[in-house]
């Protein structure tokens, strides 16, 4: 049990666990006090019979009734004396009383008094129970205490069963990750807050599905005139206007592409499928996919594998080095893979020439403001990145852009 875990209920069970200690200190006090005043009342019986050994007997016996004490015989005393134990453990102290003709005895069900006066002993056992009389009021005390204990515990933990739920609930959703929406039906604060954060994910759903929708009738509206549009130059004669054209529609087509890659990646972003691959290989991959040629890339490496999602890092990967051969003033790009990071660096375009990166991580920014396109590439990136617990960090040095990939946060 960790007192510094962030958990509610591992802060209340410490919190429980130190009243525990400290009503079982103050029970482990309370216990020695009526020790202490039980023999007290004893000895207190003990030294009125000796004084009254000499008195008449029916002021002896009127004494004994009083405080329920019952004379004993001789054998009747020997008997109940085998198990027995000294009531006084202090042997100075019992030696005092002993030197005054008064010992003292308890069992587990009676106290034993044995007195001397001029020569003649009496015995004397009284009904009053010291061990029980000591231990049944303290008992009785700690059981009530671990039963209002327990009850408060019970009542806390039921009470905070909705933070606990909403808590996970949170994380889930933190990891887009589908939520089992459950209503409380109590009206406590707690209560209320979680059925707020459920409200808002049914809104934020009903959202979610209409922005989908919206985006792709947009994409329809625009594909199906694009479309024909296209068609519509292959008969035109003009062949200056129809290149112009052609290239302007295959604009808007590549434009209606990325809205449909960054809908798809959003959607995978929710659901990582991590597995065990080679980055060395992934490289090797994207080179193919960019018909890169030996002379396009120069590769540092060391034999890597890392947890990732293929379809989500290849998109990634292959952003940052078709940006860095396409913007290198040498067509090159210069990659290196190493167990803990992994860098792709190009020669820039124009010698002072850094990016806004703060910039550029935007969506819809460009960090080069004569760049083309939404200026979604670098915040994809970012994304999927950090989507994967890595880490995404730029640097220009000597004329050279330097994208690194810390892999160990």
């Amino acid at each position: 049990m960790n007192p510094f875990s962030p958990s509610l209920i591992s802060k209340i069970k410490f919190l429980g666990f130190i009243l525990a200690l400290l009503m079982l200190l103050i029970l482990f006090i309370a216990y020695g006090m009526s020790i202490l005043y039980i023999k007290k009342n004893t000895l207190h019986d003990a030294i009125k019979l000796s004084s009254l050994l000499a008195s008449p007997d029916a002021k002896l016996n009127k004494y004994l009734l009083q405080h329920s004490i019952s004379r004993l015989t001789d054998a009747e005393f020997k008997k109940l004396l085998t198990k027995a134990e000294p009531l006084i453990t202090d042997k100075l102290i019992r030696k005092f009383f002993e030197a005054s003709s008064i010992k003292l005895f308890t069992t587990k069900s009676t106290t034993l008094f044995l007195l001397k006066n001029e020569n003649k002993t009496y015995y004397f056992q009284s009904s009053k129970n010291f061990l029980s009389s000591r231990l049944f009021p303290i008992t009785i005390l700690a059981t009530l205490f671990f039963i209002i204990l327990f009850g408060i515990y019970y009542y806390i933990k039921s009470a905070f069963k909705p933070l606990l739920r909403l808590n996970d609930n949170i994380e889930h959703f933190s990891k887009f990750e589908e939520i089992q929406i459950s209503y409380e039906s109590a009206t406590d604060e707690i209560a209320n807050v979680a059925n707020a954060f459920y409200t808002a994910i049914e809104y934020n759903k009903k959202l979610k599905l209409q922005k989908d929708m919206y985006i792709c009738s947009i994409m329809h509206e625009i594909s199906t005139p694009l479309t024909k549009a296209k068609f519509i130059t292959y008969f035109m004669e003009n062949e200056q206007d129809k290149n112009k054209l052609n290239a302007l529609f295959n604009s808007m087509q590549e434009e209606l592409d990325k809205i449909h890659e960054l809908e798809s990646i959003n959607t995978k972003l929710s659901t990582l499928q991590l597995n065990n691959y080679s980055l060395n290989r992934l490289v090797e991959d994207i080179c193919d996919v960019l018909l890169l040629e030996a002379s396009n890339i120069q590769i540092t490496q060391e034999d890597v594998e890392k947890q990732f999602d293929y379809s989500l890092f290849i998109v990634a990967l292959k952003n940052l080095i078709d940006n860095a051969v396409k913007y290198s003033k040498d067509a090159k790009v210069i990659i290196t893979i190493k167990q803990n990071y992994m860098e792709i660096k190009n020669l820039s375009i124009h010698d002072n020439s850094s990016l806004d990166i703060h910039r550029a991580l935007q969506p819809f920014k460009r960090g080069d403001e004569c760049s083309s396109g939404m200026g979604l590439g670098l915040f994809l990136v970012n994304e999927i990145i950090t989507k994967h617990n890595f880490r995404l960090e730029y640097k220009f040095n000597n004329s050279y852009h330097l994208f690194r990939i810390n892999f160990d946060l």
